[in-house]
């Protein structure tokens, strides 16, 4: 019974935070670091960070402000792909639907690995202003310099679209203000 007890304390006790199209949050983690959750968007970690890492788990959009922590890590897991930070703000977007993840730095530095076929990869280092792609179905990725503002402009109630699809656009308007959007000639749909 005693070390049944002592599994139970061990074991994590998680908090998430779910929000429908529609609506955005604000979120504090445990070690004050800072969260924007986007809408059609989930968050769950754990109460309190007592192990040697600071772990979240992501579907949707974020955008982190992360206190710095050199002893523990800050690991944001989003399907198989995995940002870890020690400390700087950055912008996650893994909407399952997508078959897409894309991570964005505003300052700081991120390194980004993928799990494939039961092992982990390192794909690239990232620094501010600097965006890596990834493909969740094939694992390929891309890697660009943009201005990140863009990307993030979210957070501060504003959408932003440079280069983007039609079916990108109305996939993000219908997540921003809880709608549907049907596309009258779908086969154009792909066009930017």
């Amino acid at each position: 019974l005693g070390n049944l007890l002592k599994e139970k304390e061990l074991r994590p006790v998680y908090s998430e935070f779910s929000n429908p199209n529609g609506k955005r949050s604000r979120i504090i983690l445990p070690d004050s670091s800072v969260v924007f959750l986007n809408a059609a968007s989930k968050l769950r970690y754990a109460k309190s960070f007592n192990g040697d890492t600071r772990e979240v788990f992501l579907e949707g959009e974020a955008f982190f402000e992360i206190v710095h922590d050199e002893e523990k890590p800050f690991i944001v897991q989003s399907g198989s792909v995995n940002t870890t930070v020690l400390g700087t703000s950055f912008n996650v977007k893994a909407f399952k639907g997508d078959n897409r993840i894309a991570v964005t730095v505003q300052s700081g530095k991120v390194g980004v690995s993928i799990k494939r076929e039961g092992s982990k990869k390192f794909l690239q280092y990232l620094f501010p202003d600097q965006q890596l792609d990834i493909n969740t179905i094939t694992g390929d990725y891309s890697f660009n310099t943009l201005d990140v503002a863009n990307s993030t402009s979210w957070k501060d109630n504003r959408i932003v679209f440079y280069n983007n699809s039609l079916e990108e656009i109305g996939r993000t308007l219908e997540r921003w203000y809880n709608l549907k959007v049907v596309l009258t000639h779908p086969e154009n749909s792909s066009y930017t």
